[in-house]
């Protein structure tokens, strides 16, 4: 699998270390196909042609999300209304009529608030 990206971030040691153009770093989105806990080795090639950069084949693990949500079906419906970031929260659910109901709310350290 191939992935691309241009050398187009900007480091300030590399200025003060006068190496190039100073902008020799790169990012990439890893594909969701690899983010399986499966650790495999990633090269960086000049793009053209056959050269590797230095240091390149380095291992790369990447997991799932953290935090995955359920699917919804076309039943259940939770909304969160108004601005969650306030010190009242208002949420909306639909399609569980007749059923308990769990609401379990973390922050975003993921600790559970009581």
């Amino acid at each position: 699998m191939a992935v691309s990206g241009a050398p187009n971030i900007y480091r300030n040691e590399l200025k003060n270390a006068g190496k190039g153009n100073r902008s020799h770093t790169y990012s990439f989105t890893v594909p969701t196909v690899l983010k399986d806990n499966t650790t495999r080795l990633i090269w960086a090639r000049v793009s053209g042609s056959t050269y590797d950069l230095k240091d390149s084949g380095k291992p790369l693990t990447c997991s799932p999300a953290a935090w995955l949500s359920a699917e919804t079906g076309d039943e259940l419906q939770v909304a969160v209304l108004g601005n969650p970031f306030s010190e009242q929260l208002a949420v909306e659910i639909r399609g569980a009529e007749g059923q308990p109901l769990l609401l379990l709310l973390t922050d975003a350290s993921g600790r559970f608030i009581s």
